[in-house]
């Protein structure tokens, strides 16, 4: 049997937003994989995401990112969500595109995200980062907080949840 991926929901703003939920998540598929595709009104800073609105500190990040001329890597423990990326090149004309993988989100055991940011101002302005994060919680995720932090969206940011079945 091939892997299927259904879209369960879809949210594009309307005006500038400091975030967006997905809530009642079905607990029927395998794995979730969240696309966003995503401009900034003003100002630079940091996508995060938390699980069931849980802002304790069961969240957990390792980071590799690069652009034209360096890369960096990160870690990150005991964090109130996680953590995707820094949106430093998404300004208004030039959009971030995210991507996170959530395996196995409805099963009795900690969850992992897989997240790729990609943007490009210019030639010489292009970021990429991967990042492996965790969520020490045993709890089926039934809901995503997607938030900005010192920015926020833009209109026709879009957000995309799908479900994924594994053979």
């Amino acid at each position: 049997m091939p892997i299927t991926y259904d879209s369960i929901a879809t949210n594009t703003t309307t005006g500038s937003t400091a975030s967006f939920d997905f809530t009642s998540i079905p607990s029927s598929y395998t794995d979730l994989r969240l696309v966003i595709y995503h401009t900034v009104v003003t100002g630079a800073g940091s996508l995060y995401l938390r699980f069931n609105n849980d802002s304790t500190t069961t969240y957990s990040f390792a980071n590799i990112e690069a652009n034209n001329t360096a890369y960096a890597s990160t870690l990150g423990t005991d964090n109130q969500y996680i953590w995707t990326a820094t949106t430093n090149n998404a300004n208004s004309t030039n959009p971030a595109l995210v991507t996170l993988d959530i395996f196995e989100y409805s099963d009795n055991k900690f969850k992992t995200v897989l997240s790729d940011v990609a943007s490009a101002r210019d030639a010489t302005n292009s970021y990429l980062y991967k990042n492996v994060n965790m969520w020490r919680s045993t709890i089926a995720i039934s809901s995503i907080q997607i938030a900005a932090n010192n920015f926020n969206f833009a209109a026709g940011t879009v957000a995309t949840l799908y479900g994924i079945l594994r053979a």
